[in-house]
């Protein structure tokens, strides 16, 4: 079993896993298949098949691998998503102490206290400059969590894939054959599912 130890750097994914062997014709099925997230993105799943030893207990084994290599995608949108967020509202929070100093200062001036106006507005600078650093930050933050929620699509397609080949090739599942986020029922109407009715919508209005 592949443990996906799941971290990113500069907006790239990292999983580390056991290492699948390289040079032979036909494969091991003891073996695993990915030690990266992007080896389950661009894998040839026609080839991977033909090498196995035995197709249907290889099907297995790959959607297992993948099933994980999407679970830890998105444990590690989760975490890139948490950070976005807390570092927006920390520079909301910080916008706001800008806002009080720049009032604190015109007060002061008003009330003929300019030395103590100087003092308001060089604690709003240090806070702008603070603003600045974690604007920074935010930005990347949204860059990281937009390219782990597209590693994250390309992952549960690459799925999708798979499910479909061990159906061809007869192979009962050991877990549901369905993800979650290609779930047909009317209640799951996730984002995926809003994103094929609108298309479904525009095609119409073009045959019209």
């Amino acid at each position: 079993m592949i443990q996906w130890t799941e971290i990113y750097v500069s907006g790239f994914i990292v999983a580390r896993g056991l290492h699948a062997g390289a040079g032979k014709n036909k494969r091991s099925d003891q073996m695993s298949y990915f030690s990266r997230l992007t080896d389950i993105v661009t894998c040839d799943l026609t080839q991977l098949l033909e090498q196995a030893e035995d197709p249907k207990v290889a099907i297995l084994e790959i959607v297992r691998e993948m099933r994980e290599g999407v679970a830890g995608a998105q444990r590690s949108v989760n975490t890139a998503s948490a950070s976005e967020k807390q570092l927006r509202l920390e520079i909301e929070t910080h916008q706001a102490q800008v806002e009080f100093w720049t009032t604190r200062a015109i007060d002061q001036i008003q009330g003929g206290s300019e030395t103590e106006a100087r003092q308001s507005l060089l604690r709003k600078r240090e806070v702008e400059h603070l603003i600045a650093g974690l604007d920074q930050q935010h930005k990347a933050a949204v860059i990281t969590e937009k390219h782990l929620s597209t590693m994250q699509l390309a992952l549960e397609a690459r799925l999708s894939d798979a499910l479909r080949r061990q159906e061809t090739l007869g192979v009962t599942p050991q877990s549901p054959s369905v993800p979650h986020y290609l779930d047909a029922r009317p209640a799951a109407k996730n984002g995926i599912h809003r994103e094929i009715d609108e298309e479904i919508e525009r095609l119409k209005r073009n045959l019209k």
